[in-house]
């Protein structure tokens, strides 16, 4: 996602000043504190008593770290003196990218597992080390929906849609708007796929909230960004290979770092459930 954002960027001739990484270094704990903040939320029945084993117990939940990306983001593109609606633009647009290869992580670990289906593209868990057979064992060798895969063709398939348009002269918003409205809308068709919802027998409205939450937010700022029509940005450099190691040469002062923060946070926060998973079994 951050190599996107900073293709827009570069896209639109802007570029960012040297508060840009200070900026993002902000957004990265406040995304990943959000994204499990909505799963506290969405689990904290479990465990009565033990709320600190939950909080170590608990992943990261995708609308969670979009609301603190917002929130983070605004705050970034002040210190930046960028518009934020630029910098949504070119962050929704490599969000889409991103989702489309996590949604394989997570169909791996079992996670946001779906229903069970007699498809012929249907899935089967047999380790009892993936979520899904840690909640549910009574699943091991049941054919199921892939539902992160079909979440993983869907934001590919925006992620193309929209890198039609990232060249294009449109006002800033219009992007940003187009692709919350299109997560929101794919999120509640997701949901009639999913099996995770369904805690003891009773539906988790949680998620469908939230998607729909999206889907509203994202209509009026697209509808609003159409009719006021605002200036539009035009494209000043061309969308390709060489323009993208451009864009990386431009920013390198701030990106460079910034991916390896980012990473470096990520490898450890995932390490540290993994160690702790690793000793339970």
């Amino acid at each position: 996602m951050l190599l996107c954002l900073s293709f827009y960027l570069h896209l639109k001739g802007i570029h960012p000043n040297g508060r840009a990484l200070i900026g993002f270094l902000l957004v990265v704990p406040i995304v990943i504190v959000a994204s499990r903040g909505v799963g506290l939320i969405r689990h904290w029945k479990e465990l009565p008593g033990q709320r600190v084993q939950l909080i170590a117990r608990v992943g990261f939940h995708f609308h969670g770290g979009l609301i603190g990306g917002i929130a983070a983001g605004t705050l970034a593109a002040l210190l930046m003196g960028v518009d934020a609606l630029v910098l949504f633009d070119g962050a929704a647009w490599g969000l889409l990218l991103g989702q489309s290869i996590g949604r394989l992580g997570c169909l791996h670990n079992g996670c946001c597992y779906g229903k069970p289906s007699k498809s012929r593209w249907s899935i089967v868990y047999r380790d009892y080390r993936t979520r899904v057979l840690r909640v549910h064992p009574e699943l091991h060798g049941i054919r199921l929906h892939p539902a992160p895969l079909y979440d993983a063709i869907l934001s590919l398939a925006g992620f193309m849609v929209a890198s039609i348009w990232v060249t294009r002269p449109i006002a800033p918003g219009i992007l940003a708007g187009a692709i919350l409205t299109f997560l929101g809308c794919s999120r509640v068709f997701l949901e009639d796929f999913r099996y995770d919802i369904h805690e003891g027998g009773k539906r988790d409205w949680t998620t469908a909230i939230l998607a729909w939450i999206s889907v509203v937010a994202g209509g009026l700022l697209l509808t609003s960004r159409l009719l006021q029509q605002g200036p539009s940005l035009p494209t000043r450099h061309p969308m390709g290979l060489d323009s993208f190691a451009s864009s990386v040469a431009v920013h390198a002062s701030w990106l460079l770092p910034l991916c390896t923060f980012t990473f470096l946070t990520a490898l450890l926060a995932f390490g540290v459930r993994l160690r702790r998973s690793i000793r339970r079994e």
